[in-house]
């Protein structure tokens, strides 16, 4: 076991956190939107 390697790798800094955070929000944002689009396309198809 090599938890010396996964600790160093996985230690999460402000920044870190901060930067993963964003992430999270783009992929949510970028996921509503898709929805959005979808649901718009079924609506006007009809």
């Amino acid at each position: 076991m090599h938890s010396t390697d996964i600790s160093t790798s996985q230690k999460i800094t402000p920044d870190n956190f901060m930067a993963h955070f964003d992430l999270l929000i783009i992929e949510k944002l970028h996921l509503q939107t898709l929805i959005h689009h979808a649901y718009v396309r079924c609506v006007t198809e009809k």
